[in-house]
């Protein structure tokens, strides 16, 4: 009789432990971005994503004539890079203009390693222990109904996919909940 109680009770527990963690997953107002950070965090002195001056659409891209320019005025010191917390550059890796180079490969990985050869942020943002959390919060900040298919949305899931296929830097709960996210905005 104790020993059904005891599992109930262990049952309860693990659902009100679970809640708790989706409720501050989920939770998402001006503060959350500080929320995420690490104590690895108190290192980064840029809490602002890079705006690249030129992008496809605008005049200036439009007038460039091969890829070799394109990758010129898309280029991000990495000491910059460096220096920005992981949500700034989640936030400067998935609004890289060239970031569509990744998919045209024969795989994600491929084309993924040769965009980091133009580009520092992707091995930046690989190495950081905090980026798939930040990945998420990316997605849960920046996805609705209304947006669905949000070219910065859909690279960063694109990333979420490689950081949960490579085990890189996720913990269970997370993938977990990266995994609900998917499922109700895709």
């Amino acid at each position: 009789m104790l020993k059904k109680i005891s599992d109930h009770l262990n049952v309860i527990i693990v659902i009100l432990l679970f809640c708790l963690l989706i409720v501050l997953v989920t939770y998402s107002d001006n503060s959350s971005k500080d929320l995420m950070l690490t104590d690895n965090d108190a290192i980064y002195s840029l809490n602002e994503p890079y705006i690249y001056p030129v992008v496809p659409g605008m005049e200036e891209w439009e007038k460039l004539t091969n890829h070799a320019q394109k990758i010129d005025v898309c280029y991000v010191d990495p000491d910059l890079l460096r220096k920005m917390t992981t949500y700034a550059l989640v936030e400067t890796v998935v609004t890289y203009p060239l970031f569509v180079d990744a998919v045209v490969y024969d795989s994600f990985d491929m084309g993924l390693d040769m965009v980091s050869k133009q580009f520092a942020g992707i091995d930046e943002l690989l190495n950081r222990q905090d980026a798939y959390a930040n990945l998420v919060l990316y997605v849960s900040e920046n996805q609705s109904e209304d947006n669905k298919d949000n070219i910065y949305v859909l690279n960063a899931i694109k990333l979420i996919k490689y950081f949960e296929e490579k085990g890189l830097n996720i913990s269970k709960s997370l993938a977990y909940y990266s995994t609900i996210l998917k499922k109700i905005f895709i």
